[in-house]
């Protein structure tokens, strides 16, 4: 039991500790003279004014104009390239509609090669059969092209 007390009164001491921690933490939050995050010191002028105080209408206006001219640059700039882009896009358009004319010509120029292909392969087939149909040689014996295959085995005996 001795032990399991002492340990108790360590998890007590600390939780006193931190308790007392946060504690102190918040009143020094709360007093104000300390901030989390207190940011970038503020400028004063040297008359003690804020800025907007001092600029006069003359300077407001003369802003104002700069801004002004800027934005019309900028409003120029901006359909100048959109001009561009369109003149661009409809470039595209119309040389990816020739590519595709011309791919559909030759997808059809390519069926008919390919059937005269098979033709020929056909062709080529049948003409390999027929010239290894008549290409026995029997040497010593004298045999025309016309003999009878009948005649040529009498002629070999």
């Amino acid at each position: 039991m001795a032990a399991g007390a002492a340990t108790h009164v360590r998890r007590c001491a600390k939780y006193q500790l931190l308790t007392g921690y946060y504690i102190l933490t918040l009143i020094i939050l709360l007093s104000g003279d300390v901030e989390t995050n207190p940011g970038p010191p503020k400028k004063q002028n040297p008359k003690g004014k804020a800025d907007f105080e001092q600029v006069d209408d003359e300077n407001i206006v003369d802003i104002l104009r700069e801004v002004c001219r800027e934005m019309k640059e900028l409003k120029a700039s901006v359909h100048g390239n959109v001009s561009t882009l369109t003149e661009t896009v409809n470039k595209l358009t119309e040389e990816l509609q020739e590519m595709k004319e011309i791919n559909s010509q030759l997808a059809e120029e390519n069926k008919g090669l390919k059937k005269v292909v098979m033709k020929l392969e056909e062709k080529t087939d049948s003409l390999e059969n027929a010239s290894k149909q008549n290409n026995i040689v029997m040497s010593g014996l004298d045999i025309q092209a016309t003999d009878n295959p009948k005649d040529i085995k009498e002629k070999e005996r």
